[in-house]
Protein backbone atom coordinates (compact mmCIF):
# COMPACT_ATOMS: atom_id res chain seq x y z
CA UNK A 1 0.00 0.00 0.00
CA UNK A 2 1.31 3.05 -1.28
CA UNK A 3 1.76 5.90 1.74
CA UNK A 4 1.58 9.29 2.02
CA UNK A 5 2.31 11.36 5.12
CA UNK A 6 1.62 15.44 5.78
CA UNK A 7 2.43 17.43 8.30
CA UNK A 8 1.85 21.33 7.28
CA UNK A 9 3.47 22.92 4.38
CA UNK A 10 3.56 26.68 3.32
CA UNK A 11 3.57 27.36 -0.43
CA UNK A 12 6.00 29.85 -1.95
CA UNK A 13 5.98 31.80 -4.76
CA UNK A 14 8.56 30.18 -7.12
CA UNK A 15 8.84 29.35 -10.73
CA UNK A 16 7.25 26.80 -12.76
CA UNK A 17 7.36 23.04 -12.43
CA UNK A 18 6.64 21.34 -15.50
CA UNK A 19 4.95 18.13 -16.03
CA UNK A 20 6.38 15.85 -19.34
CA UNK A 21 5.38 16.88 -22.67
CA UNK A 22 2.37 14.96 -24.25
CA UNK A 23 1.73 14.73 -27.59
CA UNK A 24 -1.33 16.90 -29.08
CA UNK A 25 -4.60 14.19 -29.62
CA UNK A 26 -7.82 15.76 -28.97
CA UNK A 27 -10.01 17.60 -27.51
CA UNK A 28 -9.44 16.32 -24.26
CA UNK A 29 -5.99 17.63 -23.96
CA UNK A 30 -7.77 20.95 -22.81
CA UNK A 31 -7.07 20.50 -19.15
CA UNK A 32 -10.19 22.25 -17.04
CA UNK A 33 -9.53 21.64 -13.60
CA UNK A 34 -9.65 24.80 -11.40
CA UNK A 35 -11.35 28.37 -12.38
CA UNK A 36 -10.19 29.73 -16.03
CA UNK A 37 -8.55 32.97 -15.78
CA UNK A 38 -7.47 33.38 -19.56
CA UNK A 39 -7.19 31.20 -22.27
CA UNK A 40 -5.29 32.50 -25.93
CA UNK A 41 -4.65 30.98 -29.45
CA UNK A 42 -1.90 33.07 -31.01
CA UNK A 43 -3.77 33.11 -34.33
CA UNK A 44 -6.47 35.90 -35.77
CA UNK A 45 -9.80 33.30 -34.69
CA UNK A 46 -10.63 32.28 -31.27
CA UNK A 47 -12.22 28.80 -30.61
CA UNK A 48 -14.16 26.72 -27.93
CA UNK A 49 -12.24 23.58 -26.75
CA UNK A 50 -13.40 20.91 -24.24
CA UNK A 51 -15.53 23.78 -22.91
CA UNK A 52 -13.00 26.41 -22.69
CA UNK A 53 -13.11 29.79 -24.55
CA UNK A 54 -9.56 30.74 -26.15
CA UNK A 55 -9.18 33.98 -27.59
CA UNK A 56 -7.49 35.10 -30.44
CA UNK A 57 -4.31 36.54 -29.40
CA UNK A 58 -3.16 37.81 -32.93
CA UNK A 59 -0.26 39.60 -32.16
CA UNK A 60 3.86 38.78 -31.44
CA UNK A 61 3.70 41.10 -28.70
CA UNK A 62 0.84 40.95 -26.10
CA UNK A 63 -1.97 38.48 -26.09
CA UNK A 64 -5.42 40.66 -24.51
CA UNK A 65 -3.36 42.09 -22.05
CA UNK A 66 -3.13 39.29 -20.30
CA UNK A 67 0.13 37.79 -21.45
CA UNK A 68 2.96 40.11 -23.08
CA UNK A 69 5.33 38.42 -25.24
CA UNK A 70 9.11 39.27 -25.83
CA UNK A 71 11.33 38.18 -28.55
CA UNK A 72 8.15 36.86 -30.56
CA UNK A 73 7.49 39.70 -32.74
CA UNK A 74 5.32 38.08 -35.48
CA UNK A 75 1.54 36.38 -35.73
CA UNK A 76 0.70 33.52 -37.86
CA UNK A 77 -1.98 31.43 -38.78
CA UNK A 78 -1.12 28.89 -40.63
CA UNK A 79 0.28 26.28 -39.14
CA UNK A 80 -2.07 23.78 -40.41
CA UNK A 81 -1.90 20.50 -41.79
CA UNK A 82 -3.98 20.48 -44.47
CA UNK A 83 -6.08 17.26 -44.82
CA UNK A 84 -3.16 15.06 -43.40
CA UNK A 85 -3.07 12.87 -40.26
CA UNK A 86 -3.01 13.00 -37.48
CA UNK A 87 -3.37 17.04 -37.76
CA UNK A 88 -6.79 15.96 -39.69
CA UNK A 89 -8.33 14.00 -37.32
CA UNK A 90 -8.09 16.67 -34.41
CA UNK A 91 -11.89 18.84 -34.15
CA UNK A 92 -12.52 21.86 -36.38
CA UNK A 93 -12.15 23.85 -33.22
CA UNK A 94 -8.80 22.38 -31.85
CA UNK A 95 -7.02 23.37 -35.19
CA UNK A 96 -7.86 26.54 -35.14
CA UNK A 97 -6.92 27.16 -31.21
CA UNK A 98 -3.52 25.18 -33.12
CA UNK A 99 -2.47 26.53 -36.60
CA UNK A 100 -2.22 30.47 -35.17
CA UNK A 101 0.70 31.24 -33.28
CA UNK A 102 3.40 33.92 -32.07
CA UNK A 103 6.99 33.65 -33.65
CA UNK A 104 10.13 34.66 -33.43
CA UNK A 105 14.32 34.26 -34.28
CA UNK A 106 16.56 31.60 -33.08
CA UNK A 107 16.63 33.84 -29.74
CA UNK A 108 15.03 32.70 -26.42
CA UNK A 109 11.12 34.05 -26.02
CA UNK A 110 10.17 35.61 -22.65
CA UNK A 111 6.25 34.88 -21.84
CA UNK A 112 4.72 37.05 -18.70
CA UNK A 113 1.32 36.19 -17.55
CA UNK A 114 0.20 39.05 -16.23
CA UNK A 115 -2.82 39.85 -13.34
CA UNK A 116 -2.06 36.79 -11.03
CA UNK A 117 -3.56 36.94 -7.64
CA UNK A 118 -0.05 36.99 -4.56
CA UNK A 119 -0.26 33.37 -3.03
CA UNK A 120 -2.53 31.59 -5.65
CA UNK A 121 -1.48 28.29 -6.86
CA UNK A 122 -1.72 28.09 -11.06
CA UNK A 123 -1.86 25.52 -13.48
CA UNK A 124 -0.76 26.75 -17.06
CA UNK A 125 -0.71 24.91 -20.08
CA UNK A 126 1.32 26.08 -23.12
CA UNK A 127 1.16 24.42 -27.14
CA UNK A 128 3.32 24.42 -29.89
CA UNK A 129 2.62 22.96 -33.07
CA UNK A 130 4.14 23.38 -36.61
CA UNK A 131 1.81 20.99 -38.64
CA UNK A 132 3.39 21.66 -42.13
CA UNK A 133 6.40 20.50 -43.41
CA UNK A 134 8.59 22.90 -41.80
CA UNK A 135 8.15 21.86 -38.82
CA UNK A 136 10.47 19.31 -39.47
CA UNK A 137 12.85 18.29 -36.76
CA UNK A 138 12.04 21.53 -34.54
CA UNK A 139 11.61 21.95 -30.74
CA UNK A 140 12.04 24.23 -28.19
CA UNK A 141 12.75 24.37 -24.11
CA UNK A 142 9.78 25.61 -21.81
CA UNK A 143 11.92 26.92 -18.44
CA UNK A 144 11.79 29.49 -15.55
CA UNK A 145 13.81 30.63 -12.81
CA UNK A 146 13.93 28.23 -9.72
CA UNK A 147 11.63 25.81 -11.71
CA UNK A 148 12.33 22.93 -14.08
CA UNK A 149 12.51 22.39 -18.08
CA UNK A 150 10.90 20.56 -19.98
CA UNK A 151 11.36 20.08 -24.34
CA UNK A 152 8.67 20.49 -26.61
CA UNK A 153 8.38 18.66 -30.08
CA UNK A 154 6.59 20.91 -33.07
CA UNK A 155 5.66 18.06 -35.17
CA UNK A 156 5.70 14.39 -34.41
CA UNK A 157 6.18 12.85 -37.57
CA UNK A 158 8.57 15.33 -39.37
CA UNK A 159 6.09 15.97 -42.06
CA UNK A 160 2.58 17.57 -42.98
CA UNK A 161 -0.19 16.63 -40.53
CA UNK A 162 2.21 15.90 -38.05
CA UNK A 163 1.04 17.37 -34.72
CA UNK A 164 3.17 19.17 -31.75
CA UNK A 165 3.18 18.84 -27.80
CA UNK A 166 1.69 20.51 -24.80
CA UNK A 167 2.66 20.74 -21.05
CA UNK A 168 1.35 21.31 -17.80
CA UNK A 169 3.40 23.63 -15.55
CA UNK A 170 2.42 24.59 -11.81
CA UNK A 171 3.29 27.15 -9.90
CA UNK A 172 2.15 29.19 -7.18
CA UNK A 173 2.18 33.43 -7.42
CA UNK A 174 5.06 35.24 -5.64
CA UNK A 175 3.29 38.55 -7.00
CA UNK A 176 1.15 39.75 -10.13
CA UNK A 177 2.88 37.81 -12.89
CA UNK A 178 5.15 35.01 -13.78
CA UNK A 179 7.84 34.74 -16.22
CA UNK A 180 9.30 31.78 -18.29
CA UNK A 181 10.77 31.19 -21.64
CA UNK A 182 10.64 29.47 -24.56
CA UNK A 183 14.12 28.58 -26.57
CA UNK A 184 13.98 27.00 -29.85
CA UNK A 185 16.83 24.26 -30.50
CA UNK A 186 19.31 25.06 -33.34
CA UNK A 187 18.54 25.99 -36.31
CA UNK A 188 14.63 26.51 -35.21
CA UNK A 189 12.97 29.96 -34.36
CA UNK A 190 10.76 30.22 -31.04
CA UNK A 191 7.02 29.58 -31.20
CA UNK A 192 3.84 29.44 -28.80
CA UNK A 193 0.64 28.81 -30.44
CA UNK A 194 -1.97 28.60 -27.37
CA UNK A 195 -1.90 29.12 -23.70
CA UNK A 196 -4.49 28.86 -20.51
CA UNK A 197 -4.36 29.60 -17.05
CA UNK A 198 -5.92 27.67 -14.58
CA UNK A 199 -6.70 29.15 -11.07
CA UNK A 200 -6.54 26.34 -8.18
CA UNK A 201 -7.08 28.98 -5.35
CA UNK A 202 -5.39 30.65 -2.62
CA UNK A 203 -1.90 28.17 -1.47
CA UNK A 204 -0.26 30.60 0.76
CA UNK A 205 2.85 32.58 0.70
CA UNK A 206 6.08 33.42 3.22
CA UNK A 207 8.51 35.98 2.49
CA UNK A 208 11.87 35.17 0.92
CA UNK A 209 14.47 33.05 3.58
CA UNK A 210 18.17 32.19 3.87
CA UNK A 211 17.68 28.95 5.15
CA UNK A 212 21.31 28.66 6.76
CA UNK A 213 21.10 25.58 9.24
CA UNK A 214 17.89 24.55 8.62
CA UNK A 215 16.29 21.23 7.73
CA UNK A 216 14.34 21.64 4.19
CA UNK A 217 12.57 18.54 4.82
CA UNK A 218 11.04 18.98 8.19
CA UNK A 219 7.05 18.66 8.26
CA UNK A 220 7.02 18.14 4.24
CA UNK A 221 4.57 15.89 2.76
CA UNK A 222 6.34 12.57 2.59
CA UNK A 223 5.28 9.16 -0.03
CA UNK A 224 6.21 5.92 0.28
CA UNK A 225 6.77 2.69 -1.66
CA UNK A 226 4.45 0.91 1.67
CA UNK A 227 3.36 1.05 4.98
CA UNK A 228 3.28 -1.41 7.61
CA UNK A 229 0.90 -0.76 10.39
CA UNK A 230 0.50 2.42 12.53
CA UNK A 231 3.94 3.14 11.15
CA UNK A 232 3.41 5.50 8.73
CA UNK A 233 4.97 7.99 6.61
CA UNK A 234 4.54 11.02 8.61
CA UNK A 235 6.93 9.95 11.32
CA UNK A 236 9.91 10.52 8.74
CA UNK A 237 9.58 14.32 8.40
CA UNK A 238 7.96 15.18 11.88
CA UNK A 239 10.78 16.50 13.12
CA UNK A 240 11.52 13.77 16.46
CA UNK A 241 13.94 10.69 16.27
CA UNK A 242 12.73 8.43 18.57
CA UNK A 243 11.41 4.50 17.94
CA UNK A 244 7.87 5.05 18.55
CA UNK A 245 8.04 7.61 15.80
CA UNK A 246 9.09 5.68 12.61
CA UNK A 247 8.23 4.82 9.45
CA UNK A 248 8.24 1.05 8.80
CA UNK A 249 8.41 -0.31 5.14
CA UNK A 250 6.35 -3.92 4.03
CA UNK A 251 7.95 -6.89 3.83
CA UNK A 252 8.59 -7.24 0.47
CA UNK A 253 10.00 -5.18 -2.95
CA UNK A 254 12.15 -2.33 -3.18
CA UNK A 255 11.67 0.68 -0.89
CA UNK A 256 11.66 3.99 -0.90
CA UNK A 257 10.49 7.30 0.98
CA UNK A 258 10.03 10.59 -1.47
CA UNK A 259 10.46 14.07 0.24
CA UNK A 260 7.72 16.19 -1.88
CA UNK A 261 8.23 20.53 -2.05
CA UNK A 262 5.89 23.01 -3.25
CA UNK A 263 8.51 24.31 -5.04
CA UNK A 264 12.38 23.16 -5.96
CA UNK A 265 15.07 23.38 -3.00
CA UNK A 266 18.38 23.19 -3.53
CA UNK A 267 19.75 20.65 -1.28
CA UNK A 268 24.02 19.72 0.03
CA UNK A 269 23.37 17.24 2.30
CA UNK A 270 21.07 14.55 3.51
CA UNK A 271 20.88 12.97 7.07
CA UNK A 272 19.07 9.69 8.26
CA UNK A 273 17.97 8.49 11.62
CA UNK A 274 17.55 4.20 10.34
CA UNK A 275 16.37 0.88 12.37
CA UNK A 276 14.91 0.68 15.66
CA UNK A 277 16.33 0.19 19.05
CA UNK A 278 19.62 0.99 17.87
CA UNK A 279 19.56 -1.82 14.99
CA UNK A 280 19.06 -2.55 11.23
CA UNK A 281 19.97 -0.30 9.76
CA UNK A 282 19.63 0.30 5.49
CA UNK A 283 23.07 -1.13 4.18
CA UNK A 284 22.44 -0.37 0.74
CA UNK A 285 20.52 3.06 -0.51
CA UNK A 286 20.84 5.90 -2.48
CA UNK A 287 19.25 9.25 -2.17
CA UNK A 288 17.78 10.40 -5.94
CA UNK A 289 15.70 13.24 -7.16
CA UNK A 290 13.02 14.23 -9.54
CA UNK A 291 13.96 16.15 -13.07
CA UNK A 292 11.98 15.60 -16.27
CA UNK A 293 9.88 13.28 -14.57
CA UNK A 294 12.56 10.46 -13.88
CA UNK A 295 14.74 9.66 -10.99
CA UNK A 296 18.40 10.28 -10.86
CA UNK A 297 21.02 9.35 -8.40
CA UNK A 298 22.11 12.41 -6.49
CA UNK A 299 25.84 13.08 -7.41
CA UNK A 300 27.86 11.35 -3.70
CA UNK A 301 24.54 10.05 -2.57
CA UNK A 302 25.18 6.66 -2.92
CA UNK A 303 25.70 4.17 0.24
CA UNK A 304 26.83 0.74 0.41
CA UNK A 305 28.09 -1.68 3.27
CA UNK A 306 26.48 0.33 5.85
CA UNK A 307 25.87 -0.89 9.68
CA UNK A 308 25.19 2.56 11.28
CA UNK A 309 22.14 3.55 12.57
CA UNK A 310 22.58 7.72 11.52
CA UNK A 311 24.43 8.80 8.76
CA UNK A 312 25.28 11.73 7.53
CA UNK A 313 25.49 12.18 3.72
CA UNK A 314 27.41 14.80 2.45
CA UNK A 315 26.53 15.14 -1.30
CA UNK A 316 29.53 15.91 -4.37
CA UNK A 317 27.11 18.54 -5.74
CA UNK A 318 24.12 20.42 -4.84
CA UNK A 319 21.15 19.48 -6.44
CA UNK A 320 18.02 22.03 -7.21
CA UNK A 321 14.61 20.09 -7.31
CA UNK A 322 11.12 19.34 -6.20
CA UNK A 323 11.19 16.12 -4.81
CA UNK A 324 13.66 13.96 -3.46
CA UNK A 325 13.85 10.08 -1.98
CA UNK A 326 15.96 7.47 -0.62
CA UNK A 327 15.82 4.07 -2.42
CA UNK A 328 16.42 0.95 -0.95
CA UNK A 329 16.50 -2.40 -3.49
CA UNK A 330 18.19 -4.79 -0.63
CA UNK A 331 17.11 -4.83 2.51
CA UNK A 332 13.29 -5.30 3.53
CA UNK A 333 11.31 -4.05 5.65
CA UNK A 334 13.25 -0.53 6.55
CA UNK A 335 12.90 1.63 9.19
CA UNK A 336 13.79 5.42 8.84
CA UNK A 337 13.27 7.31 11.82
CA UNK A 338 14.05 10.69 10.52
CA UNK A 339 15.14 12.00 7.15
CA UNK A 340 16.48 15.45 6.81
CA UNK A 341 17.40 17.60 3.54
CA UNK A 342 19.78 20.73 4.47
CA UNK A 343 20.75 23.45 1.87
CA UNK A 344 24.30 23.32 0.78
CA UNK A 345 27.39 24.23 3.77
CA UNK A 346 30.78 23.56 2.60
CA UNK A 347 32.13 19.97 2.40
CA UNK A 348 30.80 19.24 6.06
CA UNK A 349 26.96 19.69 5.95
CA UNK A 350 25.77 20.04 9.56
CA UNK A 351 25.81 18.50 12.40
CA UNK A 352 23.73 15.29 13.19
CA UNK A 353 20.56 16.24 14.77
CA UNK A 354 20.39 19.45 13.34
CA UNK A 355 16.77 20.89 13.17
CA UNK A 356 15.31 17.71 14.68
CA UNK A 357 14.91 17.06 18.40
CA UNK A 358 16.35 13.26 18.93
CA UNK A 359 14.98 11.25 22.19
Amino acid sequence: MLGIGFLGMKAFGGGILWGSANGISGDPDVVTNGALVYAYTGGNAGATVNGVGFAAGNSGTSWGGNVTLASFGSAYSAYSGGTNAPWSNLSAAYQTVLQGGAWGGAAAGTVTLNNLTLGHAYTLQVWVNDARSAGNGRSEIGASPGGNTVTLDYNNINAVGGVGQYSLGTFVAGGTSQVFTLTPNSGGSVQLNALQLRDNGYAGVQTAYAPSRWNLAKYQEVITDSTNGVQTAGYITDGFVDDDSCWVSGNSGAHWAEVVFPFPVTVGSAQLAMGQKGSSPMTVFQFEYLTNGSWVTVPGGAVSGNTNVERNIIFSSAVTASAFRVYDLLDSPIRIRQMALYPPNGTNGYPFGTDFDID
